[in-house]
């Protein structure tokens, strides 16, 4: 984010993201990033052996879609309920269509067929 002039995105259709914040490769939860960049305080970051970073403004922006277990899960994680990351994003549950989807195609050609079996 630092690098980017403050900005970042996180687009996927997985939901690794939240596995992160949850301590998958630090066991331990790490949602501040997060939470300031969504009302857009400042982060001031001081590592030793590095140099200190300082984003006055950040912005970022996640889209996610994702099964509905990760979202369960996300709503599982007490810290992510308790310091009000889960109240942060908007969700859309759309009906399930398993069972329910038409099938209405039209046949394949048989020029297209041959060709593909070739």
């Amino acid at each position: 984010m630092a690098d980017n002039n403050g900005k970042l995105s996180v687009i996927s259709a997985e939901g690794g993201f939240f596995d992160t914040l949850a301590g998958k490769y630090s066991n331990t939860v790490s949602i501040d990033t997060t939470l300031k960049a969504h009302c857009g305080d400042p982060i001031r970051v001081d590592r030793r052996g590095r140099p200190p970073e300082y984003i006055p403004a950040p912005t970022l922006t996640i889209l996610l879609a994702v099964q509905s277990n990760v979202i369960e899960g996300m709503f599982d994680n007490g810290t992510f309920k308790d310091r009000g990351l889960t109240a942060r994003f908007l969700y859309c549950k759309p009906n399930s269509m398993v069972g329910h989807r038409g099938f209405d195609t039209v046949p394949v050609q048989p020029v297209y067929e041959t060709a593909y079996n070739i």
